[in-house]
């Protein structure tokens, strides 16, 4: 079983990870310019509508798929920027199967890629 936490500090070790469900884990205290680390990106985009930072991402650790955005902060947080993971799956998986065409999909389409 995977561990969400885990594989939310993996990719963002310098955030404060904060579960919002089964597995959809914000982090917060991200530096401006975060790119996800410790994992390989698959895909990303820049969401097309917004002006401020929206950027989408699908990557790859050794145990899991997971599908996220990295956002601007609001003023007077503390930080510049956050995490939301919205999906995690463990590889092999037929979740991961889903996750990474899902997300590769919504990427296209919320990016205009």
């Amino acid at each position: 079983m995977i561990n969400f936490n885990a594989v939310a500090l993996q990719i963002f070790p310098q955030g404060i990870a904060h579960g919002r469900g089964e597995k959809n884990i914000e982090v917060n205290g991200l530096s401006a310019g975060t790119v996800p680390v410790n994992c390989e990106i698959l895909a990303r985009g820049q969401h097309k509508r917004s002006n401020d930072r929206r950027e989408f991402f699908l990557v790859r650790t050794p145990e899991a798929l997971a599908y996220l955005r990295v956002c601007t902060a609001m003023p007077g947080s503390g930080y510049a920027e956050f995490a939301v993971i919205h999906e995690i799956a463990q590889i092999g998986s037929a979740e991961a199967k889903e996750l990474e065409q899902y997300a590769r999909e919504s990427i296209a389409v919320l990016c205009g890629q």
